[in-house]
Formats: C-alpha cells, structure tokens, sequence
C-alpha cells in the first residue's frame, strides 16, 4: 500500500488526536483541534477495517479533497496523505443508509477506485468489508422509536 499516499503525520496522542488529524487534514495547525471537535463529525470504526465516508447531503463537487485517517494500535489516529487516482475503501455502510437525496452520486465518482482497493485487500488478506450495495434508506420516529424504511419515490423535503 506504500505506493498510494505520499507522506503519513503524527498528531499528538492526548485524546484528541483524532481532531487534531482532522485539523491538520483541513489545513490548520494540529493546536487548532478545539474547533474541530465542534464543527466535525468523525466517526470512526473499530476492528480492523476501512471505510469511506461521503457527505451526507448534497452533490458532487466539481473538485473535492479526500482525507484520510490512518488507526494505530488500537488507539491512535495519524494523518495520512494519499496520491491522485489512489484506491480507497467502500462507503461506510452507515453513510449509505443515511444519507439524503443528491449525495447518493457520490460513490459513483469512485466506484472504480473503491473496486480496486477491494482488489488489493483480496489478494494481500482476502478480508472485504463489502462491496457498494444501495441499501433502503431508514426513518427514525423519534416520538415512538420506529424505523421504517423510505419508499425510493418518498421524498424527505416534501415534509
């Protein structure tokens, strides 16, 4: 995998590394994390896998940054800076069931990079979370805790 991202940073591991990468990621100082913690969601997924994260709403951009956070032993995240064209795990299958409207073009734009990074994952450890499946999208009733699932033709803004 060397041969797809181009440096890796250390943050400090205070507790806050996480937002701290994310700062740097964003082109901040590492100190600037304090912002980050309020303006960034960052979630991220325990047991060994990786997954792509898109924004929840809206369309693609004509350019767009992807960031990158590598997980270390079990309890640090580092900044890890990725080459152009470079593979890149599935969507997240929590991102895939909840995002909105226009945002479901976003795995197209990658779907070729997210095949080939499956590719890889099969030849070095044979271990794929998933390939990109849609999946129906859920509603949370937050008065009686239902879910149910939203018809493809329901649209959320109607409301």
């Amino acid at each position: 995998m060397h041969e797809y991202y181009t440096d890796i940073a250390d943050v400090d591991g205070d507790g806050h590394c996480r937002f701290r990468a994310v700062s740097v990621l964003l082109g901040k100082p590492e100190d600037s994390y304090n912002l980050v913690k309020y303006t960034v969601v960052v979630l991220a997924g325990n047991g060994g896998y990786s997954e792509t994260y898109f924004p929840l709403e809206g369309v693609p951009t004509a350019s767009d940054k992807l960031m990158c956070l590598g997980w270390v032993n079990g309890n640090h995240f580092l900044v890890i800076r990725l080459k152009p064209g470079c593979p890149i795990p599935p969507t997240s299958l929590m991102w895939d069931r909840h995002c909105l409207g226009e945002a479901v073009k976003w795995p197209g734009r990658y779907i070729h990079r997210m095949s080939a990074y499956n590719t890889l994952k099969r030849v070095h450890d044979g271990i794929v979370v998933e390939d990109y499946v849609p999946r129906p999208k859920l509603l949370l009733d937050l008065a009686t805790k239902e879910e149910s699932i939203v018809p493809e033709t329901f649209n959320l803004a109607e409301d």
